[in-house]
């Protein structure tokens, strides 16, 4: 699976969590440079965020992410780009009467990536 491609059809949005679900026992889950992304290049990475094969990744700021699996399986497609980018608050109500504690803020989403 190519997840990049499948990342494209998707928005993220600062707060936003990934969740990676793989098998511990042979993938990782680097976060990497772009060249890094784009060479498959795992030993240069930014952070590995594998701890137990259920693990997850808060996207803090608005900007490219890229992450990767070592061990040779990037160059099958187990690497991921995506672009996160800030969440616009909704239009404030146009009548002043409306409190802002009816007003709500859409909700922040978990991304659920399995890799077999």
């Amino acid at each position: 699976m190519n997840y990049t491609e499948w990342a494209a059809t998707r928005h993220f949005y600062v707060g936003d969590w990934l969740y990676f679900v793989f098998d511990k026992r042979y993938y990782t889950v680097l976060e990497v440079s772009r060249w890094n992304y784009e060479q498959c290049n795992d030993s240069e990475f930014i952070k590995n965020i594998s701890r137990g094969g259920r693990d997850v990744f808060n996207l803090t700021e608005a900007r490219a992410y890229y992450f990767l699996s070592s061990g040779g399986y990037c160059y099958h497609g187990m690497k991921l780009s995506i672009h996160v980018q800030e969440l616009v608050p909704p239009p404030s109500p146009i009548n002043p009467s409306l409190s802002s504690a009816t007003a709500t803020s859409p909700p922040k989403s978990t991304t659920i990536i399995k890799c077999y």
